[in-house]
């Protein structure tokens, strides 16, 4: 027989206690009151995620644990990393467009030991894309993206090395996690929204949906445990 649980207090829920025709269940333990319809839908998510993580995280992505040993607290860690191979076909255009625009206006007053002000202002846009396709290069061959959460304080690091975006965060029982598959024009990734927080925490961008499904199991699950 399924069992529910008080979703303010984690007290388990008897069926004298739930009226299925006003859809309200009354906790013993704490006295609270809830819906429960989205218990009962809550508790099926929570089955259905746990036979997920029951099984090995999909390919390119990894999960793990690691305990401090100063305060015996566990930092789950999430890392995606992917080779993108549309990067085979982005490095040719890279190197012909850097190559032809900067070596063409930069390279010639190089050589020419001269320096011309209005050429090298009109040179800027291309050297600002230049820049652009050789970080894009860079992050589709070596880049990763990674979230360490430890006692409802998270950290999310998208870049190659030392060098990218980072974003810290905090959540709570309340947080919800939300989970968007990527559709024409848009690309997939988690977002966290937090009652009373400033705006949602973006995860994850870009990741295969498998991917996708199971790090957001696996926040639903440490956030269950908060």
């Amino acid at each position: 027989m399924r069992t529910h649980h008080c979703p303010d207090c984690g007290a388990e829920v008897p069926l004298r206690n739930i009226n299925i025709e006003t859809d309200v269940m009354l906790c013993p333990a704490c006295g609270g009151t809830a819906s429960f319809s989205r218990v009962a839908a809550a508790d099926r998510d929570e089955e259905e995620e746990t036979a997920l993580l029951a099984a090995s995280p999909p390919e390119h992505l990894s999960s793990r644990t690691e305990i401090d040993p100063s305060d015996a607290g566990e930092t789950r860690i999430l890392v995606y990393r992917k080779v993108d191979k549309t990067a085979f076909l982005l490095i040719p255009f890279t190197i012909v467009w850097t190559g032809g625009s900067i070596g063409g206006i930069y390279g010639s007053q190089i050589a020419q030991r001269s320096f011309d002000l209005a050429e090298s202002l009109f040179g800027l846009p291309f050297l600002a894309g230049s820049v652009l396709l050789v970080a894009n290069c860079l992050y589709m061959l070596f880049g990763r993206q990674v979230l360490k959460l430890k006692r409802g304080k998270g950290v999310y690091f998208s870049g190659v090395g030392p060098f990218g975006r980072t974003v810290r965060f905090a959540c709570n029982r309340e947080t919800r996690v939300s989970a968007f598959a990527g559709t024409t024009g848009a690309r997939s990734q988690l977002e966290l929204e937090t009652p009373g927080a400033s705006g949602k925490t973006k995860l994850f961008k870009g990741l295969d949906d498998d991917a996708l499904l199971y790090a957001g199991a696996v926040l639903r699950r440490e956030i269950r445990r908060l």
